[in-house]
């Protein structure tokens, strides 16, 4: 259910719960579990922006959604700094 967002990767980004909401996720348990985990997990200041997680954040945006690439991440693209490599 969680492969399009990173498999468990999703629980390690930084994303608020309107944005959870965003995600399009269909199951009800899936929803709020992410709501609940991004309303005690989100972090609103960046406080070292090269280590900012660059997906499914949303201090980072795409179109004004948060965004995943699974080839990227599978590719070891995790961290801001990490796309100077690219």
């Amino acid at each position: 259910m969680l492969n399009k967002y990173g498999k468990q990767f999703i629980f390690k980004s930084n994303l608020n719960t309107k944005d959870t909401e965003m995600l399009g996720i269909k199951s009800k348990f899936l929803k709020d579990l992410l709501a609940a985990w991004s309303s005690v997990n989100f972090k609103e200041d960046i406080t070292n922006f090269g280590k900012e997680i660059i997906w499914n954040n949303t201090n980072i945006k795409s179109n004004s959604k948060p965004f995943m690439f699974c080839d990227w991440l599978n590719k070891g693209i995790v961290f801001i700094e990490h796309t100077s490599y690219i």
